[in-house]
């Protein structure tokens, strides 16, 4: 698929956990900074990278365009939106596989059709 990102890392995260929970209390998502209200699951992720042990939550659609895009892993959490904006947008100009887009959930589906919008805008 022309759509899955193969970064060379120096380093990947380790994971030393990996689970969806359900939130007990508001969380903010650690790639959009989108609200995870009690009630909600996400993915709670704990790993190490560079030697330094990190907690991160990501909300079910950040989720399911992190296991699109980056199928073989990330090394930092945080960037995610960011790096598959720049994939789109400049390296595929907006020609994205419907294989990339079928598996996200529906707001995932929105943001990822948005930056196809943009690559088509700039040719």
């Amino acid at each position: 698929m022309n759509c899955v990102l193969n970064p060379e890392y120096d380093e990947v995260s380790r994971k030393l956990q990996k689970k969806t929970v359900i939130a007990r209390k508001p969380h903010i998502c650690g790639e959009c900074g989108a609200e995870i209200n009690p009630g909600t699951r996400y993915e709670l992720y704990k790993g190490v990278y560079d030697g330094s042990i990190f907690t991160c939550k990501t909300c079910l659609d950040c989720v399911s365009i992190r296991e699109c895009f980056f199928q073989n892993g990330i090394s930092q959490f945080g960037t995610l939106l960011d790096d598959v904006y720049e994939h789109i947008v400049y390296e595929l100009a907006g020609e994205v596989d419907s294989r990339c887009i079928i598996p996200l959930t529906d707001t995932a589906k929105k943001r990822i059709f948005a930056y196809i919008q943009e690559a088509w805008e700039r040719q």
